[in-house]
């Protein structure tokens, strides 16, 4: 699965910033989280500019269909301009 997201019109936002200008105060891990998600789960997340964007991939194991023991593997790329 491949998502794109093309940036919104007027100027950039400011990084870390919310919608009126102040700290966002997420508290969250963000792409590290991400990362280490999935690595637990067996599969690995990459992240960084891409193609004038930024690119966000993860790779996980994921369970053949019709098999208990058999495995496929899933790749999820996300990629946006900004």
């Amino acid at each position: 699965m491949e998502v794109r997201n093309t940036p919104p019109p007027g100027p950039a936002p400011v990084p870390g910033a919310g919608e009126d200008g102040s700290e966002s105060g997420s508290g969250g891990q963000g792409l590290i989280g991400l990362a280490e998600r999935a690595r637990l789960a067996g599969g690995e997340l990459t992240a960084g500019p891409a193609d004038g964007g930024f690119r966000v991939r993860a790779w996980l194991p994921w369970p053949a269909a019709g098999t208990a023991t058999g495995t496929a593997a899933g790749t999820v790329a996300v990629a946006g301009q900004g």
